[in-house]
């Protein structure tokens, strides 16, 4: 398996760090190696003071993670499955992600949202891929970012 973290530029990518390793499934459930990743791509903006901000699909998806995220001050855009446990203040008919519908355009944001039994707080955007009139094309991001998401009402 190829673990490789890049800084985005316009639309080009410009790989700073990975690693290649054989793939072991306690090893990928713990995380290990995105966690050295992120370690090392920290330290390399250390000294200049950059924002960084995390971007990643549904396959890291870790409450773990993102309180390891959270541990070193860092940002992160993570999408996510529509299957994650989730507790919005004052939306009770709301148990999972799925249970969210999205605009037929723009986006739902809500703030301080609970995911899993861990509780851990983070913002939530939820929207439609472009162009598409089916709902498995809903797009959910948990986000950890300083400002906070002006909420939309449901």
């Amino acid at each position: 398996m190829i673990l490789e973290f890049s800084l985005k530029v316009g639309k080009s990518a410009i790989p700073l760090w990975y690693k290649i390793f054989e793939y072991d499934e306690d090893d990928s459930r713990s995380f290990s190696h995105v966690k050295e990743g992120i370690q090392e791509i920290k330290e390399i903006f250390k000294p200049h003071n950059y924002e960084i901000i995390l971007l990643g699909d549904r396959g890291f998806k870790s409450i773990e993670l993102f309180e390891y995220v959270d541990s070193l001050e860092l940002k992160y855009c993570i999408r996510c499955p529509n299957d994650m446990l989730v507790q919005i203040q004052g939306q009770r008919k709301i148990n999972y992600l799925k249970d969210i519908f999205p605009m037929k355009k723009g986006v739902k944001k809500f703030n301080r949202v609970l995911l899993s039994g861990k509780e851990h707080k983070c913002n939530l955007a939820v929207c439609k891929a472009e162009e598409s009139e089916d709902t498995f094309e809903t797009h959910y991001f948990l986000k950890r970012l300083l400002k906070k998401l002006k909420a939309n009402a449901l």
